[in-house]
């Protein structure tokens, strides 16, 4: 699986465009803004991207165009945003994850989670899923993956939580879920995780540690996407995908009691969130821990990059992404690095290489 390995170069587009929205204390001096740093070329079709836990290195893994270019991991120096590496991988890789001193991909080819050394890119294990993934989330001691599942196209295999042991490299459980789920988060602790499903209009709360189902949200009407938990595990964030919605709502849910406490419209597309997780500066107002939300959505139809202050819920800064492109862009994935330094954001070309665009945040 890893017969081919070879690199190649990339130009790095730098732009510094930003567009800001002063907060509810109207200052409007400070630089401490997210500005794109960069762009980096990725092969045809990339679906997902992760970040390793020491911020260093990116991985891209791509769908490819079979059979050129084949399905492959990108692998790119996060300083200098530059491809250190281009590796073949397992057909249809949908999700990348770090954990640890390994590289977890999901991949639908196989319906498998491959193992990897992520140093060597080596294939260490291949546990068989036996089911479509989605998504990978990892416990915070990396030795537990908890894949989404989709089900398979037997109506004995259903949508699933897959509980994997990553050092032995097995499914050790699988817990059902409801109907074309969405996403997944976990709390900062690992003992919940939260399983959005847009087909039943739902949430499942999961506890990890007994591998069950603890609760089911319904939300009525609403159809559930994108899942943020807050950083003392205490609110879950989860946005409205309704079809025919032009501006999403974000929903917030108490996790003790599950009632759904507030929400609000961001004025644009989310197609990805999370929390900051640590003391940000922006706009000379300083945030603690979990009260800003950072976002990769679309405004006006077009890849932005924004942060939110969830106190007065209104948009601080937002940044269009500006990434080449020529043909039509779609939201793939986005991940932060460990330090909150730079987000990046993935994005897909119709029919063209792929770009990952880098972002760095306020400090």
């Amino acid at each position: 699986m890893r017969a081919m390995r070879w690199s190649t170069s990339v130009a790095v587009v730098l732009t510094l465009a930003a567009l800001a929205v002063p907060p509810a204390w109207g200052s409007t001096h400070s630089r401490a803004v997210p500005v794109v740093s960069g762009h980096v070329v990725v092969p045809t079709a990339p679906t997902a991207v992760a970040v390793s836990p020491d911020g260093g290195l990116l991985y891209v893994v791509n769908e490819g165009n079979d059979p050129n270019p084949l399905p492959s991991i990108t692998v790119i120096d996060a300083r200098t945003l530059e491809v250190n590496s281009t590796v073949a991988t397992c057909p249809g890789p949908v999700d990348v994850v770090a954990a640890g001193s390994n590289l977890l991909v999901a991949c639908t080819g196989g319906q498998s989670l491959l193992v990897m050394d992520a140093a060597t890119l080596t294939v260490l294990r291949i546990v068989d899923l036996g089911a479509d993934p989605r998504e990978v989330v990892v416990s915070p001691s990396s030795d537990r993956a908890y894949v989404l599942s989709f089900g398979a196209r037997s109506p004995k295999v259903l949508p699933a939580l897959i509980v994997v042991d990553i050092g032995k490299g097995k499914v050790v459980d699988r817990v059902r879920v409801g109907v074309i789920p969405q996403a997944v988060a976990l709390s900062r602790s690992g003992k919940r995780a939260y399983v959005s499903n847009w087909g039943s209009n739902s949430v499942t709360v999961i506890n990890t540690g007994a591998r069950k189902v603890a609760a089911t949200l319904d939300l009525g009407k609403i159809m559930p996407g994108a899942l943020a938990v807050n950083p003392d595990g205490s609110r879950l964030l989860v946005n409205r995908e309704n079809a025919g919605v032009p501006m999403p709502r974000i929903l917030t849910v108490n996790t003790e009691s599950l009632d759904v406490v507030g929400g609000f419209r961001p004025g644009m597309v989310i197609d990805g969130m999370a929390y900051n997780g640590t003391r940000t500066n922006i706009l000379d107002g300083y945030h603690r821990i979990g009260t800003l939300l950072l976002v990769a959505g679309r405004v006006d139809y077009q890849h932005a990059f924004a942060i939110i202050d969830l106190l007065t819920q209104r948009v601080l800064a937002s940044i269009p992404l500006d990434a080449p492109c020529r043909g039509a862009s779609v939201f793939m994935d986005f991940a932060i690095a460990p330090d909150e330094h730079r987000a990046y954001v993935l994005g897909e070309c119709l029919g063209h290489p792929g770009t990952l665009t880098a972002v760095d945040l306020p400090e």
